[in-house]
């Protein structure tokens, strides 16, 4: 308690996930946090632990939320991510000791102008933008998430079609630690 940026992930976060896992399948309460209770937008990330070298994680679960909540909402999010991401099957409690957890506590969103004024692995990116069709769509992808702009439809001279309009582009720094 006390750090000088209590806004910073740190390992201590990450621990507190793996003791809110380990208590909801021991039936028990968590202990308390021990870390400084702030508000920020925060995401939590489950992993499958690389089974070699060389290889990536197995995503398990990844939920967060871009508004600003209380630190303390890491009990809600660590389970929501491990038990509720509808991409996955819930986590079991056998998969614990091959996890490694990711807390990514997000700073302040800054508008870019350019689509490629952001870079991977430092920055996450929330787009919205508006198909031809005029709906409106949204997506957030995380430093160490795919590469958004490979998702988006190929510019005019590519492709007969228009590209979907962007109305609003943001970037951000977002802070992580991995336990």
């Amino acid at each position: 308690m006390g750090r000088a940026d209590a806004t910073v992930a740190a390992e201590e976060h990450c621990l507190y996930c793996f003791d809110v896992l380990a208590a909801h399948y021991a039936g028990s309460d968590p202990p308390p946090p021990t870390f400084d209770i702030v508000e920020c937008p925060l995401f939590v990330t489950w992993n499958k632990a690389a089974r070699r070298q060389g290889d990536r994680h197995q995503l398990r679960g990844c939920i967060g939320c871009l508004r600003p909540l209380p630190l303390t909402s890491l009990r809600d999010y660590t389970l929501n991510a491990a038990l509720h991401d509808r991409r996955f099957a819930p986590i079991a409690h056998r998969e614990i000791p091959e996890l490694v957890c990711t807390v990514q506590l997000l700073g302040q969103f800054e508008r870019v102008s350019l689509l490629t004024d952001w870079t991977i692995g430092v920055h996450g990116v929330s787009i919205n933008f508006v198909e031809e069709r005029g709906i409106a769509r949204s997506a957030v992808y995380l430093p160490d998430g795919p590469r958004p702009l490979a998702l988006l439809p190929p510019p005019p001279s590519a492709s007969p079609r228009a590209p979907p309009r962007l109305t609003r582009l943001l970037r951000t720094s977002l802070r992580r630690s991995d336990a």
